[in-house]
């Protein structure tokens, strides 16, 4: 198989093969034919685009750093009150100034709908519109822009939308999808996230969230699950039993206590997945 090296100084214009032509798309999916490489802030190409509005945090630069590094699918998981919403923000302006990225579809709280407008809008000059009910199915972007949204919405209506409207998908508190596992029934909203994001509808996938768990083991197994299928993986924790054999030390149902000899390989596979920053930190 040709090296990420070779794929990015060959493009493929006309495949030998059909080996080559899987190569080329799997390039293209990926990124490997132009790959983001970003070690600091002089690496950006979007900055044009909010200079003379923001002057980002250095964990706010780290947070689009790390997200570059873990394409194309992160959680951030950091406290509140250190701005999720211009990290995201900052992610989505170098994804678009490298042509990535055109058309986001954003899932918020309602009360939070326009708060992403105006954040967006004044300070990445990002447009956006707040819609909301079945107006969702037909709502998007004339070129560069957001549709923002809510779980409540997008759970009735997120399958109707074609495949390829969207390129980009954030989900602001996503520990609103934490119940996927360790509950019965699962919430809706959860099953029409898992579907989604199993069928690969979106290239890039942004979760925020500050509450990742709520003192339930299935709560942070539930969101890795999500980041995997959305990345087309399997979740490194295995299977629900193998998880409550190997990392839960009470009874399944509550799965709060988490196995001692278990907690390094935990902490491993948790953060391979979510970047968190903790306010002493910031």
């Amino acid at each position: 198989m040709a090296s990420a090296q070779g794929l990015q100084t060959k493009i493929l214009r006309r495949a030998k093969s059909p080996e080559d032509y899987s190569v080329y798309r799997a390039a293209l999916e990926w990124g490997l034919t132009d790959p983001i490489v970003i070690e600091s802030r002089d690496d950006f190409k979007s900055e044009f685009r909010w200079k003379e509005r923001l002057d980002p945090f250095h964990h706010q630069v780290q947070n689009l750093i790390t997200f570059c590094r873990r394409l194309p699918v992160t959680l951030l998981a950091d406290d509140v009150g250190l701005g999720k919403t211009v990290s995201a923000g900052l992610v989505a302006s170098e994804l678009i100034a490298r042509n990535r990225v055109a058309k986001i579809l954003i899932v918020a709280p309602k009360l939070l709908g326009p708060q992403w407008k105006d954040e967006l809008g004044t300070k990445f000059d990002i447009p956006g519109e707040v819609v909301t009910g079945s107006k969702l199915v037909s709502a998007e972007p004339n070129d560069v822009g957001a549709v923002i949204t809510t779980y409540h919405s997008a759970r009735s209506h997120l399958d109707k939308i074609p495949d390829d409207r969207f390129d980009m998908l954030v989900l602001d508190e996503a520990h609103k999808l934490r119940n996927l596992y360790g509950v019965d029934p699962t919430p809706q909203v959860a099953k029409v996230f898992h579907r989604a994001l199993q069928q690969r509808r979106f290239r890039y996938v942004l979760m925020l969230t500050a509450t990742p768990i709520q003192n339930r083991l299935w709560d942070l197994y539930s969101l890795v699950d999500l980041l995997t299928v959305a990345r087309g993986h399997e979740t490194p924790f295995g299977n629900e039993g193998m998880f409550a054999r190997r990392f839960i030390d009470d009874k399944r149902e509550s799965a709060r206590v988490l196995k001692p000899d278990a907690r390094e390989e935990f902490r491993k596979i948790v953060y391979g997945y979510m970047s968190r920053v903790r306010r002493g930190d910031a």
